[in-house]
Order: structure tokens, then C-alpha cells, then sequence
């Protein structure tokens, strides 16, 4: 069986194992070496799978939730500075006003 250099390179990105070949196969962290995708550990060098795949998606999750917790807090000052520009343009028609009665 024979594989793409380009996507072997590709699949090891960063230095973890990642799916290769549409999930069969994939690349150890540990020696670089294929293996079957349905291994926990590499039978050349014992690299665990298992512990970086968690880890990853650990991270994975924690910067989802800082990208959600950035944006909803952008959308909230959005939000107020609107509000702010509305009040600004309220206060100004009020204050024009005022002049105008006295």
C-alpha cells in the first residue's frame, strides 16, 4: 500500500497522532511511523494515543469556550455603545430643546 508524502506530512502537524488514509490509518507522535488507526498505542515505540487525543480535546474545548466568552462580551459592548450613541443624541435633543423654551 502505498502513501502520499503530502498528506503524511500534513498529518503530522504539530506532533500528534491525527487521522490519515480517511480515518484507517494514522501517524504516531511519538516515532512518525503508520499505524492502524484502531490502535491505543504505537507497537513500534508504546506511544499512547489515547492521553494526547484527550489532551487535545481538552484544549480544543477550552478555546472554543474563550472564543464564545471574546465574542458574546464584544457583542455586549457592541451593544452598549449603541445604547450610549442613542442616549448622547437623546440628551442633545433635550438640551436644544431646554435652549429653545427659555
Amino acid at each position: 500500500m502505498a502513501y502520499s508524502i503530502t498528506a503524511v506530512v500534513e498529518c503530522r502537524e504539530g506532533g500528534l497522532s491525527k487521522p490519515l488514509m480517511g480515518g484507517n490509518m494514522c501517524i504516531c507522535g511519538g516515532c512518525g511511523k503508520l499505524i492502524d488507526n484502531k490502535f491505543y498505542y504505537c507497537p513500534w515505540c508504546g506511544y499512547s494515543r489515547v492521553e494526547t487525543e484527550k489532551e487535545d480535546s481538552n484544549e480544543l474545548r477550552y478555546a472554543k469556550f474563550k472564543e464564545k466568552q471574546f465574542q458574546k462580551r464584544y457583542n455586549q459592548i457592541e451593544k452598549m455603545e449603541e445604547q450610549l450613541d442613542d442616549l448622547e443624541h437623546e440628551l442633545s435633543i433635550l438640551v436644544l430643546s431646554a435652549e429653545m423654551h427659555k
